[in-house]
């Protein structure tokens, strides 16, 4: 506490290249490999920002992953950086989600899910 001034977040929801085809999408991967590298890409995002006294001090992540699928325009992901200035806080979720997207083994596949919009009753 104290030590940042600007809190960014960033949500990553889900889209498809062909929505006349799919509703939402299936996210996989590789647990123990995903926060390896995970903490492999923060590591080095706060050391570089040390080195530049840009000084990014948390990262919090968090991805939605196996069941249940995650529909067109919902949250699949989120990105929160502690840095000193809001400017190192942008800059420092653009490198970490470029990190990710080269790096992190997770997959999707897109599909069509049923969505129940009812109740049902115990009856």
């Amino acid at each position: 506490p104290g030590s940042y001034g600007a809190l960014t977040l960033f949500t990553g929801c889900t889209r498809s290249d062909n929505p006349s085809s799919a509703n939402g999408l299936l996210y996989e991967g590789y647990i123990n490999m995903i926060c390896t590298v995970i903490k492999e890409i923060t590591e080095t995002l706060i050391k570089e920002s040390i080195n530049n006294d840009s000084e990014i001090t948390h990262i919090t992540f968090t991805h939605r992953l196996y069941g249940p699928p995650v529909l067109l325009s919902e949250a699949s992901m989120y990105v929160q950086i502690a840095s000193k200035h809001r400017k190192e806080g942008f800059k420092g979720v653009e490198k970490f989600m470029d990190g990710l997207k080269e790096k992190v083994p997770i997959w999707k596949k897109e599909g069509e899910w049923r969505v129940n919009k009812e109740w049902k009753g115990n009856g």
